[in-house]
């Protein structure tokens, strides 16, 4: 299968020279229980799991004797007042659904379990195993591992995740890569056969110091086929990889491949339900998370073919959130989606992904299921905070990310969509979206409204469709920096760059005293064919005669369209729209510094054909933009200093766009 690289940890190594060593566990006797006239029962635990049983003090000594005879470098006691079967203390757990028995011991590649402890199929040994720190759990790699749930009503448990890790020693569900086929990863799947299901479910349980290493999850839900057509919509079939409904603490999910969850076909008997939610269930994902905590990482991952990547609710405060160097693509509906219930949400850092031809299978007019007006609103990034209550601090950002389109007439509301003001820091990302928006006007209810790079979204009416959009309910402090945007404005009217709203009531909402919008060092590129420029690269909108020019920091932009169309907007509704050029942007006082000059990009050999991602936007020696843009590093925003393509930014000498010279 297809993915991320399999990474070869410490730990991974370590376990693999032990299992290359002798089995000494056969040289060794079977576990011994002793009791000592109380209820409470004593457990060593050397490379093996030695379980004291109820015989004699002098058994105990014989036991113990045998263990250190057998040389083994570490061992440990440990009590419990409830045994609830063996336990593995700094040791592996080895599992193999196709060769395994749960009535082995668990402690080897030889010795394997069937079913991980926790899932609610497991029998003998492996049901009665606990883990605790520092425990691997070892996956043999190529093989399936096949999820039957554990009948619950809302949400099916494959895995319950039961235990937690230390800081010093988490607990980890990862493969050997010694241990199967190496160049595969074990498989979690249900065959497509329940509805569901989570692969690895924390229901109320606390999620603390776990990772999840060189997984492949999926499919789970939905089908291999189209299924049969009822007349209407199908009820949809969720699947999910990770879930946690509970507090959550120092949780990593790295280096795996999630695909194929709940239906992901767009044509009939699909209706928006059938891809999306349906009952109060949560859509698709890959990791679903509603709850709180600090620290969540998702690194090096690739998601594709689901409702959503990564769909994280805070219910309370949150903190210490990273989703680095993912890859999200095609038949998706959101990549990453932060939604806020309660709670202030801050650190968190979307860095590094690749967001490709996620706009396609669901859009205009490639959507032909169910209720065409209705197909699913996509963003690769959603961000929004909608209820009362809910803040966002200063440090949370969206940097260093590519989004690239990939298909003819692929729309989308907007790369990222922003709603009800979250604070966020947007720099060093490249929107590389010249097809989006080419969709024919009536067929879906966003045909006039898809293609944007970044949006705010509106209280009323249809979204606009930007590269950036965002909705100043509440306020907030928001920063657009050293950004390269490529767009087509050719088609669509609503096709932007960047919008930025009040709320879209009638008459439009004052611009809120709290909020306030920086926008420099950005290059806004179109390919707009001359005369034929229909949509606006930004986009600044508040209530009649409400221009808050002091809240508004906008300058060192190159904005370039190449049609004949404005390229600046100050939408006002009602009344009148400052409609026009750079001129026109400066007599309000802002872009004082800002040009429309061609950027000179290195090679633009793809043109905007859907292989623009061939294309390179670094600088050609002699660009107007090199040097051109203000020192921002007083600001401190992490990586901000470094452009996209890894050259350090030099003190007073920025360029403009995402890419240093």
């Amino acid at each position: 299968m297809t993915g991320p690289t399999k990474v070869d940890n410490v730990a991974q190594r370590e376990h693999a020279k032990r299992n290359a060593e002798p089995d000494e566990s056969q040289h060794q006797p079977a576990a011994c229980r002793v009791a000592l006239g109380c209820h409470r029962v004593f457990y060593i635990t050397p490379k093996i799991v030695c379980k004291i049983s109820l015989l004699t003090l002098l058994a105990l000594f014989m036991c113990l004797a045998t263990v250190l005879r057998a040389a083994q470098p570490q061992w440990s006691v440990q009590v419990s007042t409830n045994p609830a079967g063996p336990r593995i203390t700094n040791a592996g757990v080895y599992v193999d659904f196709a060769g395994g028995s749960d009535s082995n011991t668990g402690a080897s590649t030889n010795s394997a379990f069937k079913h991980c402890p926790g899932d609610t199929n497991a029998t003998g040994n492996a049901a009665a195993t606990v883990l605790v720190p520092g425990t691997n759990v070892f996956f043999k790699s190529g093989v399936t591992y096949m999820l039957a749930g554990d009948g619950g009503t809302l949400y099916q448990a494959g895995i319950n995740l039961f235990w937690q890790g230390t800081s010093n020693a988490p607990i980890t569900y990862t493969s050997d890569p010694n241990w199967g086929t190496t160049t595969n990863r074990p498989i979690f799947t249900d065959g497509y056969t329940s509805n569901y299901i989570a692969a690895f479910f924390a229901n109320g349980v606390p999620m603390a110091n776990l990772v999840f290493s060189n997984l492949e999850i999926g499919p789970i839900g939905g089908s291999a086929a189209l299924p049969a057509d009822p007349g209407t919509g199908v009820h949809s079939k969720n699947g999910y990889g990770l879930m946690c409904l509970s507090t959550f603490q120092n949780i990593t999910v790295a280096n795996c491949y999630l695909h194929n969850l709940g239906y992901t076909y767009n044509t009939i008997p699909m209706d928006a339900n059938s891809v999306s939610q349906s009952d109060g269930r949560y859509s698709a994902a890959g990791i679903e998370v509603v709850g709180s905590g600090t620290g969540l990482t998702v690194t090096n991952c690739q998601f594709t073919h689901m409702h959503t990547g990564i769909d994280m609710a805070h219910t309370a405060n949150t903190s210490n959130i990273v989703f680095a160097a993912n890859y999200f693509h095609d038949f998706m509906v959101w990549g990453i989606d932060v939604a806020g219930v309660a709670g202030l949400l801050d650190y968190v850092m979307i860095s590094g992904n690749t967001f490709a031809g996620m706009g396609w299978a669901y859009s205009p007019p490639n959507w032909m299921g169910y209720n065409y007006d209705y197909s699913p609103h996509q963003d690769p990034i959603f961000w929004r905070t909608s209820n009362t209550g809910v803040t966002n601090g200063v440090h949370n950002s969206i940097c260093g990310n590519t989004f690239h389109t990939t298909q003819p007439n692929e729309v989308f509301t907007a790369c990222m969509f922003l709603e009800y003001a979250p604070s966020v820091n947007i720099y060093n990302n490249l929107f590389d979206v010249p097809n989006a928006g080419l969709s024919t006007t009536g067929q879906n209810v966003y045909s006039n409204c898809c293609g944007t790079v970044i949006t705010n979204a509106w209280n009323g009416g249809g979204a606009p469709p930007i590269l950036i959009s965002y909705e100043l309910d509440e306020g907030g402090t928001n920063r657009v920096l050293n950004n390269t945007f490529v767009v087509n404005l050719t088609n669509g009217a609503y096709n932007t760059a960047i919008t930025w709203e009040s709320p879209f009531t009638t008459p439009q909402a004052l611009w809120p005293a709290n909020a306030y919008l920086q926008v420099e060092n950005n290059v806004g590129f179109s390919w707009t064919a001359n005369g034929t420029s229909q949509g606006t690269l930004l986009v600044i909108g508040a209530a009649t005669n409400n221009y808050p020019v002091s809240q508004w920091t906008v300058d060192y932009n190159d904005w370039r369209d190449r049609g004949s169309g404005p390229y600046f907007w100050l939408n006002n509704s009602p009344g009148t729209n400052v409609n026009g050029s750079l001129a026109a942007e400066q007599l309000m006082g802002l872009d004082p510094h800002g040009m429309t000059n061609d950027p000179q990009f290195v090679s633009l050999t793809f043109s905007s054909s859907t292989n623009s991602a061939g294309n390179s936007y670094q600088l050609q020696a002699g660009s107007p933009c090199i040097h051109a843009g203000v020192d921002l590093s007083a600001l401190g925003l992490p990586g901000l200093g470094t452009g996209l393509n890894g050259v350090t930014r030099p003190s007073g000498q920025w360029d403009i766009g995402a890419y240093q010279r």
